[in-house]
């Protein structure tokens, strides 16, 4: 079952101030390199370095990011290449289901990667978009 990751996820895995979180990202990110099942998108890597470079509370150095780079993304980024139909698909979806275009980008990579869940804190939790199951990995019943 693939399962795409958002670059929230990556981010807690990385630098969090709340230590379940990071924890809870690390153990989602390490099954889903084992499993061979996890798919990011040049957008979650670029979100990412935007991130780790600018907002994290001790902005990272480039050199710092080669771990991220090779542990994460190098086994995860896999995605198919965007078209400009993927361009257009994700403004439908951003239209449709009222979200940023952004966000709407990710929910297009996972569903067009045949993704069958989408691991962001960003969205709905529970939510099902175009057959992609969207959950909250830090969500709290």
């Amino acid at each position: 079952m693939k399962s795409f990751y958002d670059t929230n996820v990556i981010v807690y895995a990385h630098n969090s101030l709340d230590p379940v979180k990071k924890a809870k990202a690390r153990k989602l990110l390490a099954q889903a390199i084992e499993s061979g099942d996890g798919i990011i998108s040049t957008q979650v890597v670029a979100e990412f370095t935007n991130v780790a470079l600018k907002k994290f509370k001790k902005p990272q150095p480039v050199v710092e990011l080669d771990d991220a780079y090779d542990s994460i993304f190098e086994p995860l980024l896999t995605q198919l290449a965007d078209t400009l139909s993927d361009f257009k698909n994700a403004a439908y979806i951003s239209q449709r289901y009222q979200l940023s275009y952004y966000d709407a980008r990710i929910v297009q990579s996972a569903i067009k990667n045949g993704c069958e869940r989408l691991y962001s804190e960003d969205l709905q939790h529970n939510q099902t978009i175009e057959g992609v199951n969207i959950i909250n990995p830090f969500w709290e019943d």
